[in-house]
C-alpha cells in the first residue's frame, strides 16, 4: 500500500499527514475526529495511527477525491485550489447551508420564504451558497460564512416584510 509520508526526520519527502487531513476535515467539513473518520470511511483509531505514524494511504486519499470531486493536487499537496477541478457543488456545504437556514426558521418567525421544502427556501440556499463561495474567494474555509450570510438573508428579509407592511398601511384608505 503507497503512504503519503509526513516531513518528520527517517521520512521519506511528502506532503504532511497532518496537513493532508486538515484539508480533507475542510473539504468534508468535518469539525472533530470522529466526522473527518465517518468523510474518509475509516474508524477514529485508524486516523489516530495515521497520525502518529505520520502518513495516510493514498488509496484513502485518492478515494476521498474522487468521492467528494476534489482535486487531488489540492488534497495531497496544498496546489491551487479546492474548489478549482470542476467547479461542482460541494454537497456538504449545500446541506450545511439548508441546515443552517432551517435553524433560522425554527427559531423565529422567518416567514414562509424560509419554510423547508418551498421553491424560496431552495432559492436562498443557492444564493446563500454562491455568496459563501464567493466571500472565501475559493481558498478559504466557506463552513465559517455559512452562520453569518444566513444571519444577514434574514435581516434582509425582515427588512423587506416590514417595508411591505408600511407600504400596505400607506396605501390603506
Amino acid at each position: 500500500m503507497s503512504k503519503i509520508a509526513d516531513k518528520r526526520e527517517g521520512a521519506t519527502n511528502g506532503p504532511s499527514a497532518v496537513d493532508v487531513l486538515r484539508r480533507v476535515a475542510e473539504l468534508s467539513g468535518a469539525r472533530n475526529d470522529s466526522a473527518l473518520a465517518r468523510a474518509l470511511g475509516v474508524s477514529r483509531q485508524t486516523l489516530s495511527s495515521w497520525r502518529q505514524r505520520g502518513n495516510v494511504p493514498f488509496e484513502a486519499a485518492a478515494r476521498f477525491a474522487l468521492e467528494h470531486d476534489a482535486p487531488l493536487d489540492y488534497l495531497l499537496l496544498g496546489r491551487g485550489s479546492s474548489w478549482t477541478l470542476t467547479g461542482a457543488v460541494i454537497p456538504q456545504l449545500l446541506i450545511a447551508v439548508g441546515e443552517a437556514l432551517h435553524k433560522k426558521w425554527l427559531a423565529g418567525p422567518a416567514g414562509e420564504k424560509l419554510k423547508p421544502g418551498s421553491p424560496s427556501f431552495l432559492h436562498y440556499c443557492a444564493v446563500v451558497y454562491n455568496r459563501v463561495v464567493a466571500i472565501t474567494g475559493r481558498t478559504g474555509n466557506p463552513y465559517e460564512h455559512v452562520a453569518g450570510e444566513v444571519d444577514d438573508l434574514y435581516r434582509l428579509l425582515q427588512l423587506e416584510a416590514e417595508l411591505k407592511r408600511g407600504s400596505k398601511q400607506k396605501s390603506a384608505p
